[in-house]
């Protein structure tokens, strides 16, 4: 079986994060979300993507938890690793090597 990595350096998962950020909030159907929303997807994708060997990049919440922008923020971020998600599993199916 061939070895495929979903894992990246930071450089790489955050090129990769701001694809994929582009092509779900660059679309005309797509309703407008908060900056807070949108940092929570970026966070979010991003650490899905980084390789466990960086964890000194990983994003954390830089909102207090319990107010609104965290509230905003947790929902992006349940967007972000969902779409996250999805790519490495079509990125893992397809075979694709990097």
């Amino acid at each position: 079986m061939q070895h495929t990595s979903c894992y990246f350096s930071p450089q790489e998962a955050e090129s990769i994060m701001e694809t994929l950020f582009s092509s779900v909030f660059n679309q005309s159907f797509r309703d407008p979300r908060s900056n807070e929303y949108k940092n929570g997807f970026r966070a979010s994708a991003f650490n899905r993507l980084l390789a466990d060997t960086y964890p000194q990049h990983r994003k954390v919440l830089p909102y207090p938890i319990g107010s609104v922008q965290a509230d905003a923020y947790f929902a992006g971020a349940e967007e972000g690793v969902r779409v996250a998600l999805d790519w490495q599993q079509k990125r893992y199916e397809s075979g694709e090597n990097k």
